[in-house]
């Protein structure tokens, strides 16, 4: 192999300038023998292993011009890198080829000086002569360089590529990146010394890219992976093994403006995909940032820039300049090693799991010019109806504060009966995540009710495929409720009935969560129910509340299979006056809170609604009374940091004490150091 070496460039950022052609000039010396022009002289001394042409001797000097701006835009303003260059000698070959194309083209080696403060180099190539085999008639010779790559052992081809693994460019940071640049073809006639012009053109680009942060959170960062699409097409236009193919030059004389482009292609040899046409791509390039600690992106600010080199589509050969054989490459992010999954929230998953963008190489379909585009990261919508995408999966219940509804099921009826606006779709839908149910046997049936008010509802229809329904839809989310035996005692069809709504539909069967228990995470029961009853003589598919203590404050346990699984502390105190009230609820969520900071892991369920000292108060008159109490006292407490399970009466669409509630978890990610 002939090695010639990296072009060295740096990359800087906010510097709006361009890669700019290098303009060759070469001088060629006088010919050492003043008859090497008379071939048919020549030949008869070279009969057993071809003709040469006489020695000459080629002073070659090469200027670069001073960059110019130029831009791109994709979105936003961009910034071109400068080319810079340092003292360094830069590698690289000659190839010099005949217009017949039965003679071999020669590669010879040239070493560039490089005097970086005028930008120039200079170079000289010495005694070179030129072979063709002695049954062929040379025609007109041509000359052209390339600088960076390798050469084949048969000198058939000039191999070039980029790097698998890159590192990021931090603001004012100068980075180098190996561009490979090939001249345009120049007529070489060794009678006629002249000065000739080359045109030095950058194979490929500088594409960078950078992430922007649209979240209000941080973004974890602990590689960027560029990989093609799919297999069938042209899939990867980044980490491109790239080569320059001797042999399919071609019998015309290429004009002055012609570049060695024309050829270029595609190739790979180990870590490859394949378009069925023997042009082969790396499958992906990785991009580690800070070792394996990674980095956050910070919201609402740009991450460091991502240079890479590019080939774009319009320069892998004649048969590759339309759309349809353009690269798609997709990006992906990892999260580093340090950060647990679970520790995130759920919406920012999906950054790691499918790709955050794709570019397609149309994109920069120009060689030489410089392209910058922002990747954006964004969080998508979150409302009162997926909240709990919000928060990690390694996030405790008992920490969560939930809003719930009392008689969920009761949103019609006389006065004292109805305590809902809303139906039970529309409550989960406006943020309620705890649904109060009250349910008896009635026609084999398992219908809702309030007290003895029966409210025409059906526990499998109403409740629990409704909840099924919404799950499906949210995946992000867990539903909370208890099932309470209301106005009739125990009996055996109830307890067939009841297994029978929750277990006959596999859809609604399937969404059941397992036994609750203490340290039970919102990551095991997203997109299921938590159903637990009240009652100790039936259990619910997550357990069931040893005793419920009638308006009153008390503590007790979670059990399932008789065993328990976690304590409970409540207040249900509903037959009290208005202001007697309100300081039940403010204990109860200062206990709810002690509870989360202490760690102390028990699951808080509390009341707001009442019915007065002598239980006759309507709902909707007492929850008037007492809940705008409790939505100040929230939201000016601002230490608190949970109020567990609060449970009220006529919940609203954009209501102010569900988002009070929801408010007390966390909204966004802080990554740590």
């Amino acid at each position: 192999m002939h090695p010639y070496h990296n072009l060295r460039t740096w990359i800087k950022r906010f510097q709006v300038t361009n890669i700019l052609p290098l303009f060759i000039a070469l001088i060629t010396s006088s010919c050492q023998n003043d008859n090497w022009h008379e071939e048919s002289q020549q030949q008869q001394g070279y009969n057993t292993r071809g003709n040469y042409t006489a020695p000459v001797t080629i002073h070659l000097a090469a200027n670069l011009e001073s960059p110019t701006r130029a831009a791109f835009t994709f979105e936003g303003t961009t910034a071109a890198p400068k080319l810079q260059l340092n003292s360094t000698p830069m590698q690289g070959v000659a190839v010099i080829r005949n217009e017949n194309t039965l003679i071999p083209p020669t590669v010879l080696p040239v070493t560039w000086q490089v005097d970086a403060a005028k930008r120039k180099l200079s170079s000289t190539l010495e005694n070179i002569r030129m072979a063709y085999p002695q049954d062929q008639t040379p025609g007109k010779w041509y000359i052209g360089h390339i600088i960076e790559g390798t050469t084949s052992e048969d000198l058939q081809r000039i191999n070039f590529e980029s790097a698998s693994q890159l590192t990021a460019a931090n603001a004012g940071e100068t980075k180098e990146i190996s561009v490979p640049f090939t001249s345009n073809w120049q007529e070489f006639h060794p009678t006629v010394i002249d000065t000739m012009q080359f045109h030095f053109k950058p194979q490929g680009t500088i594409f960078r890219y950078a992430l922007r942060n649209q979240s209000d959170s941080d973004i974890p960062v602990g590689e960027i992976i560029l990989k093609g699409k799919d297999n069938k097409t042209l899939s990867n236009s980044f980490g491109i093994k790239g080569y320059y193919d001797l042999s399919k030059m071609g019998g015309r004389a290429e004009a002055a403006t012609d570049f060695m482009d024309t050829w270029v292609h595609n190739d790979g040899t180990n870590d490859v995909n394949t378009d069925g046409k023997g042009n082969k791509l790396a499958k992906s390039v990785t991009m580690s940032l800070n070792g394996n600690k990674g980095i956050a992106a910070k919201p609402s600010q740009l991450s460091p820039f991502f240079p890479v080199w590019v080939m774009p589509a319009t320069n892998v050969g004649k048969e590759m300049t339309q759309q349809t054989d353009a690269y798609t490459t997709q990006v992906f992010l990892t999260l580093p090693q340090s950060v647990d999954p679970a520790s995130i929230p759920y919406w920012m998953k999906a950054l790691y799991e499918k790709p955050i963008a794709e570019i397609n190489s149309t994109s920069f379909p120009k060689n030489g010019v410089s392209y910058t585009r922002y990747i954006n990261l964004k969080k998508p919508e979150i409302t009162l109806k997926n909240w709990m995408a919000n928060l990690p999966d390694n996030l405790p219940l008992y920490k969560i504060s939930i809003p719930g509804t009392h008689d969920s099921g009761a949103d019609h009826g006389i006065e004292w009966v109805k305590c809902q606006y809303l139906s039970i779709q529309k409550q989960l839908e406006s943020g309620i995540r705890f649904l109060d149910i009250r349910v008896s046997l009635e026609n084999g049936e398992l219908e809702l009710r309030h007290g003895s008010y029966r409210l025409g509802k059906n526990l499998e229809r109403d409740v629990l495929a409704v909840v099924r329904n919404f799950l499906t839809e949210n995946p992000s989310e867990t539903v909370m409720m208890t099932i309470k035996l209301e106005n009739q005692s125990l009996s055996i069809e109830f307890l067939d009935r009841f297994q029978h709504e929750v277990r006959n539909d596999p859809t609604i069967a399937n969404m059941m969560a397992g036994a609750y228990h203490k340290d039970m995470t919102l990551g095991e029961v997203r997109g299921k129910m938590v159903v637990i009853s009240r009652n100790r003589e039936f259990s619910g598919p997550s357990g069931y509340i040893y005793t419920w203590r009638d308006n009153t404050v008390f503590d007790n346990q979670i059990l399932f299979n008789g065993t328990p699984q976690a304590n409970i502390h409540v207040q249900d105190v509903y037959k009290t006056g208005s202001n007697k009230k309100i300081d039940y609820v403010k204990e109860f969520i200062q206990s709810a809170d002690q509870a989360y900071k202490d760690q102390t892991k028990v699951l808080h369920f509390g009341f707001t609604s009442n019915t007065g000292p002598l239980g006759g108060s309507w709902p909707s008159v007492q929850a008037a009374r007492i809940d705008p109490y409790i939505v100040d006292y929230i939201n000016q407490n601002k230490g608190l940091k949970s109020c567990g399970i609060l449970i009220f009466n006529y919940a609203r669409e954009d209501g102010d004490l569900t988002h009070a509630i929801v408010n007390l978890n966390p909204k966004t990610y802080t990554m740590p150091q």
